[in-house]
């Protein structure tokens, strides 16, 4: 089992390293082609967009993975689900895209918002999907989300350069949902012929209704930042804000949705073992810390440069809001660990619990920021991150036996490193202000002097986790030679 986590977690973030490096790189381009206000209005638009996507999606992924032997008729009923839930809300969008328009003030956003919408309707593969993650077949899966942004990338930068700004964005979404749907189809050669029954699905929701419910509640509270403030300070304050808040994900998002995906079936798989799930996603969180923490302070740090590089010299505004936004990174990555805690020991509705209560409190924080404008709302953002972790956390760590001082413990020593190592990157920025060095060049002396340093010091402070960290990277080279040069019998 550790060497198949080991061997799809390898695989997964070289999926999702090859993914961000797309990501950057098309972000830069359309930065220079698309005025701000129209990311501002994409904003609005993906946030309506990615939260009715819950609505095709109700947990379905989750169940067919979590289920100890999913029948055909189980699988059918969640195709079919999936499948007119999409049609309904394609539908739906296409009603109330021009009273949404009007409720903004921007009659642009009904067009947009209708493209949108074709996303609900072509997203076909999420059976096809959890069977490859059900089987732990990451290295099929680790083609298909690079590609897909890089097929995105191109036809919405080819549209961009045409001059359609903000359509070319949502297109390019859609366009991305389509190949995503097309790969997995291809790879996975199953159709549903079993018809959908009620049994199955009594049991898909009683398992993923909480799971649904949850999502859902999550999604708004953490989009409802995009929603206030658009609907408060207009496109242009939000088009700063939601370039940094998808600055500040790279690290956060993109890592911990690595470590979910392949924690999720390998946990499930430990359940009837406390002792060997406990340890397993310790291991996992401690590792995890030791990689993330530096990528999220290390991206505080050099915020300016950042932007500069990416997004180029009239982003500027959004240097401060990634600083800002990037200090509640070690807080979202710990907590975002614990929903393939939950779902593994099949407490999806403790999770709704938790997230419910955590939800209001980041809504709270939100109200209160708004009334400073998006700098104000950075900051409610990721005090609110801190304030709710242990809401999140400590609940499923007793779960499983885990206590909070145990964590703490063993995060200790990636932590201090990085918040070292952070104030290293500071002070040569600071250095480095005002002077004539191109951006691009501050970036890479403060990436390269904080790899530096936080390499040395931890494996000063933490020389057993270095090593852990030197063994796993030795593993994945090795795997990846085996996988290049096959043994061939005489």
């Amino acid at each position: 089992m550790a060497g198949r986590t080991a061997s799809a977690v390898t695989w997964g973030t070289a999926s999702r390293l090859a993914a961000q490096v797309v990501q950057l790189a098309s972000i830069a381009v359309l930065a220079r082609l698309i005025a701000p206000a129209d990311f501002g209005l994409v904003a609005i638009v993906t946030t309506f967009v990615g939260f009715a996507m819950i609505f095709t999606n109700l947990g379905i992924g989750a169940f067919l993975v979590h289920a100890q032997d999913p029948s055909p008729a189980d699988m059918a009923t969640a195709f079919w689900l999936n499948a007119v839930s999409g049609l309904a809300l394609t539908a739906l969008f296409v009603a109330v895209s021009g009273p949404l328009a009007d409720a903004y003030g921007q009659p642009r956003l009904q067009a947009l918002v209708v493209v949108g919408s074709l996303s609900f309707c072509l997203s076909l593969g999420i059976v096809h999907n959890a069977l490859l993650e059900r089987s732990m077949q990451f290295s099929s899966l680790a083609l298909v989300e690079p590609s897909a942004i890089l097929v995105s990338a191109l036809v919405a930068i080819g549209l961009a350069v045409a001059g359609l700004g903000a359509t070319a964005l949502v297109v390019g979404h859609v366009v991305a949902t389509v190949w995503k749907t097309a790969c997995l189809w291809w790879m996975v050669r199953w159709v549903p012929r079993s018809r959908p029954t009620r049994s199955s699905l009594r049991a898909l929701w009683s398992y993923s209704g909480a799971l649904f419910g949850f999502n859902v509640v999550n999604y708004w509270a953490r989009n409802a930042d995009n929603l206030l403030l658009g609907a408060v300070a207009g496109p242009g304050p939000l088009a700063f804000y939601s370039r940094a808040y998808a600055l500040m994900l790279l690290p956060v998002q993109q890592v911990t949705q690595v470590l979910g995906r392949v924690l999720f079936p390998a946990l499930t798989r430990l359940r009837d073992d406390e002792d060997r799930l406990r340890r397993g996603y310790a291991r996992s969180l401690r590792l995890l810390a030791a990689v993330t923490f530096p990528l999220s302070l290390g991206l505080a740090a050099a915020a300016p440069a950042v932007v500069g590089v990416v997004l180029g010299s009239r982003w500027s505004e959004a240097a401060l809001l990634l600083a800002i936004l990037s200090l509640s990174g070690p807080a979202q990555i710990v907590s975002g660990t614990t929903g393939a805690l939950y779902q593994a020991v099949g407490r999806t509705d403790l999770q709704l619990r938790r997230g419910l209560v955590s939800a209001a409190a980041l809504v709270a924080a939100i109200a209160a920021g708004l009334a400073w404008g998006a700098v104000g709302v950075a900051v409610a953002v990721s005090l609110a991150y801190w304030v709710v972790a242990p809401v999140v956390t400590v609940p499923v760590w007793r779960l499983v036996g885990l206590r909070s001082s145990s964590v703490l413990r063993m995060l200790r020593a990636p932590a201090g490193c990085a918040a070292a190592m952070g104030v290293a990157v500071l002070a040569l920025g600071r250095a480095l202000d005002g002077s004539t060095t191109p951006a691009a060049v501050v970036l890479l002396v403060q990436v390269t002097t904080g790899a530096v340093v936080y390499a040395a010091l931890l494996r000063l402070c933490a020389r057993q986790l270095w090593d852990e960290l030197g063994s796993l990277a030795r593993g994945a080279a090795r795997r990846r030679s085996a996988r290049s040069h096959p043994h061939v019998p005489a």
